[in-house]
């Protein structure tokens, strides 16, 4: 079975009109710079989606192409605070069936289409002439495409625009040249060229692939607004994050189990915080949903952080015990990573959660508020902000350096919550709740860093049950070392995080 591949794609488009005269490419950037015109080829694009356009209003492509160096299918992903200039591009071989997307692409983007059919929607012939741009070393740092498009089948084509791409192309390491691009770029720009991020296929297809995707990014609510804005601008940007997180994990990013636990926890606190707001039955239901989920992931999320905490505290044992305590702990850590991404892709697969996402694309769009929430939300929000603050000051008035570390959990939570309720306000109130925001996230961090030391200490004890002897002792220290981390994150959170959190809170209210 063929196996899709992703490549990071940095690509500047630019629209000229037919008859565009392209200027000289000689000389661009450095003289050590070499331009090749290779040769002009053909190829046939098959795009695929749902009938609403789903796909293209998320910005993501999905493409069958013949013809060309690359021919095979594409999946275009955006990538977060890029724009359209940085895409992942997921590619696979072609296949027999040309009307039948493979089913590992379909499975990347299942957030966005959520069980909807896809069909083809357009077809576009592309005449290419491309160049290459090589370094001194005769590597290829660029590469520039001039397309002329068409439209339609084979006996129907008629002419649709000209487009000019030009892409970085990486080192080994990954590096770019984006100099020479930028300076291609300025140059095409300077004879007549203009910008564009639109695909070929969008821009064939016309503005209804430009509308909003199910959960566009929402507008930062004003004080006077009523105060469910600021709930629907809530939820939407984490429901925005999580959809984007799921598209990550079925493609084993690195980070993504992270960030989707991230995701889920920040909804579920939003619909504690904004409780008042909300139908209180809508909201136990959907937290409860989101529960379940983010418990999908945990197994996963606790193999990851331990491994990296197995890594940097092996490092402070002697060599000898390092080695046995590392080959000891890492196997059981790496089958509980395994299992544990294992079970969360399968929870992924389930009609349980395609309607949660559904249940989380309402949340985004239309809440059930309450009646209270039509009130502005510079009266309402300062209270939120302060009640969290006061749940978590009590909790922490209770805290010792002895104290037992499920106290000190149940502290880091509501100090999360405290934490969430913070950033969502501080959009609409200003800097005074964003600063105290910053400070908050400090302080779970310290608590945080707590947590994991003390779950690492259940595990090596687990461990060790099953050991004796030398590797019994090399996980004593591990295990001691644990324990210093929690007393060293005590110490650093009641001295010094949270007189920072109270000074700031003072000067917030």
């Amino acid at each position: 079975m063929p196996t899709a591949s992703t490549y990071r794609e940095v690509e500047f488009k630019l629209r000229v009109d037919r008859d565009f005269h392209l200027p000289s490419l000689e000389g661009v950037g450095s003289g050590d710079v070499s331009v090749e015109a290779q040769p002009t080829f053909q190829m046939r694009n098959v795009y695929f989606d749902t009938h609403d356009f789903a796909l293209f209003r998320w910005r993501v492509t999905l493409r069958r192409r013949e013809g060309g160096p690359d021919a095979g299918w594409h999946l275009k992903l955006p990538v977060a605070g890029f724009g359209g200039t940085v895409r992942d591009e997921v590619r696979m071989p072609l296949t027999d069936d040309q009307h039948h997307v493979p089913a590992e692409l379909t499975t990347i983007v299942a957030a966005f289409l959520r069980d909807a059919p896809i069909a083809e929607v357009v077809t576009l012939h592309s005449q290419r002439s491309p160049m290459l741009f090589r370094n001194s070393a005769g590597r290829v740092i660029a590469e520039f495409v001039d397309d002329t498009v068409s439209i339609g089948d084979d006996d129907t084509k008629s002419f649709a625009f000209r487009e000019i791409e030009v892409e970085a192309v990486p080192d080994q390491d990954g590096r770019l040249d984006l100099a020479v691009v930028n300076a291609v770029v300025n140059r095409v720009i300077d004879a007549g060229a203009v910008r564009g991020s639109m695909s070929k296929a969008a821009a064939a297809l016309g503005a209804q692939t430009s509308a909003a995707c199910d959960v566009p990014e929402p507008k930062r609510p004003r004080r006077r607004d009523p105060v469910g804005e600021v709930v629907r601008a809530y939820f939407a940007t984490h429901v925005r994050q999580l959809f984007f997180a799921d598209v990550q994990f079925r493609q084993d990013m690195p980070d993504s189990v992270h960030q989707f636990r991230v995701a889920a926890r920040r909804l579920r606190s939003g619909l504690r915080i904004f409780r008042p707001f909300l139908d209180r039955a809508w909201a136990d239901a959907l937290h409860e949903e989101l529960t379940w989920i983010g418990r999908s992931f945990g197994q996963a999320r606790d193999g990851e952080v331990l491994l990296l905490r197995l890594a940097e505290q092996c490092s402070h044992l002697p060599v000898a015990d390092a080695e046995r305590a590392y080959a000891e702990v890492a196997h059981a850590l790496n089958e509980q990573l395994h299992n544990g991404v294992a079970g969360a892709h399968a929870q992924l697969h389930t009609a349980r959660y395609t309607q949660l996402l559904n249940l989380l694309v309402d949340a985004a769009q239309n809440p059930p508020l309450t009646r209270r929430a039509e009130v502005p939300a510079g009266s309402v929000l300062p209270n939120i902000v302060r009640h969290n603050y006061k749940r978590l000051s009590h909790a922490v008035s209770a805290l010792t350096m002895d104290s037992p570390a499920t106290q000190w959990h149940a502290a880091r939570i509501i100090a999360k919550r405290a934490r969430y309720a913070a950033e969502a306000a501080a959009p609409t109130l200003g800097k005074k709740t964003k600063r105290l925001a910053r400070e908050l996230s400090r302080g779970t961090e310290v608590l945080g860093l707590h947590q994991d030391a003390y779950v690492f200490q259940r595990k090596l004890s687990d461990i060790a049950l099953s050991t004796n002897g030398s590797t019994g002792f090399s996980l004593g220290l591990l295990s001691q070392l644990e324990l210093a981390a929690q007393v060293r994150c005590r110490s650093e959170f009641l001295d010094a995080r949270w007189p920072d959190i109270s000074r700031t809170a003072k000067r917030t209210w």
